[in-house]
């Protein structure tokens, strides 16, 4: 047979052909026979070292590092993951903005060249910011779950707004000059973008006709999304389809934090819950789980939820002010500035093959299953630790064919 004249194959040649193929095939040969598992088993650091000589970008190594520095088969699964939901968003952010930018006669009317080279500079500019940010929300909330380990017994569970800057601002320390600047302009942009893909329409027949909530959602809800779920549950949130989905979706998550927090503080003290008074720990409830995986809702429950204004930005400015990345804040910009620098971006290669972007459509197409915009198991378990080789293909093919991995 095919595979019979495959193995008779030196061994070095038979890594050179599988090196040709992507990770998502990679996944799917290693289940295919005892024989490729066993090959991809044994030379699994050759295979892993070549998929990120090609296909990982410096900077994403830089923010998330292979553990003990021997990158595995599973790290470069956790980091493609973050790279799709990254890519995700981005292209999602992308579509938003030209709708903001052009009526829906100008976007039909312009050509299908132009706008796709538009979106392609969106999203190609936009996700590797949102890496990082993506990269900043987990390592802030796993410092402040240290934080609160590493305390006695009696430390209470919040955080002074002074202390929790500190820590931002250590983070924000990791991030170069030319990086931090366009990173602020992103949070901003990202924010208002999900604030407004969270705001009701404002024509009020819609909303009788529709049961829309008749308000936005409170500030403190999208400071739980940060906090709690950081930019892959933000994704998750902003690429359902029709805003009386988005919008129970997102009371649905709040509300299962603020039951599990009422829970935790109900066991650990007996102080008054409404009253938001520190509650003191009475058992070990504290401990902190690996940097690498993402902590489930249940052990994120001692943490303090942030002001949405004291979250990135008084850091981010107090670092562009010392670095003297900016003499003052108003050489920021706006959000409509940001988005024109990155249009303005160099030009893409002509012989660049374009990635496919498949399942767009306008928020207006209510009638798919709710189920459709729901994330996979696989794909959730693949960014708190719960998975296992099994989930790792659906993980990739989640909306994503082999040919449509991140390119940056």
């Amino acid at each position: 047979s095919l595979g019979e004249r495959f193995f008779k194959l030196p061994v070095e040649i038979q890594l050179q052909i599988i090196n040709l193929i992507s990770l998502y095939d990679l996944l799917n040969l290693r289940q295919s026979s005892r024989s490729f598992r066993q090959l991809t088993i044994n030379h699994e650091n050759y295979l892993v070292n070549a998929y990120i000589r090609t296909s990982v970008p410096v900077y994403a190594l830089c923010l998330f590092p292979p553990p003990k520095k021997i990158p595995t088969l599973q790290y470069v699964v956790e980091l493609t993951a973050r790279q799709k939901i990254s890519t995700s968003l981005a292209y999602h952010l992308a579509e938003q903005i030209m709708k903001a930018m052009m009526g829906r006669r100008q976007r039909r009317a312009m050509e299908c060249g132009i706008k796709e080279r538009m979106l392609r500079r969106l999203r190609r500019g936009m996700a590797p910011l949102v890496l990082t940010l993506m990269h900043f929300f987990e390592t802030y909330t796993m410092r402040k779950l240290q934080r609160l380990g590493n305390g006695s017994q009696d430390s209470v569970s919040i955080l002074s707004p002074e202390k929790n800057m500190l820590i931002q601002s250590d983070i924000m320390s990791q991030y170069s000059d030319s990086m931090l600047l366009p990173l602020h302009q992103m949070f901003h942009l990202l924010l208002h973008l999900f604030f407004r893909r969270m705001t009701p329409s404002s024509l009020p027949i819609v909303r009788v006709l529709r049961r829309w909530a008749p308000s936005c959602p409170p500030s403190n809800s999208f400071a739980k999304v940060f906090v709690f779920g950081g930019i892959k549950q933000m994704w998750r949130l902003y690429r359902i389809k029709g805003y009386g989905r988005r919008r129970r979706a997102l009371d649905k998550y709040v509300k299962t934090i603020d039951v599990v927090r009422f829970q935790w503080l109900g066991r650990s003290s007996t102080t008054d819950i409404t009253s938001g008074t520190p509650a003191k720990s009475s058992t070990s409830t504290n401990k902190v789980t690996n940097l690498g995986n993402k902590p489930s809702i249940k052990k994120l429950a001692p943490l303090d939820v942030d002001d949405l204004l004291n979250l990135w930005t008084p850091a981010a400015e107090e670092h562009l002010l010392s670095r003297e990345i900016v003499q003052d804040l108003d050489e920021v910009g706006c959000c409509g500035r940001f988005v024109s620098l990155l249009l303005t971006g160099p030009e893409d290669d002509d012989d660049e093959e374009e990635e496919e972007e498949e399942g767009y459509e306008d928020d207006e197409s209510d009638s798919e299953d709710e189920g459709e915009y729901q994330e996979s198991a696989a794909t959730y378990g693949i960014m708190t630790g719960d998975y296992d080789e099994s989930h790792w293909e659906a993980v990739l093919a989640d909306g994503m064919t082999e040919d449509e991995y991140p390119d940056y």
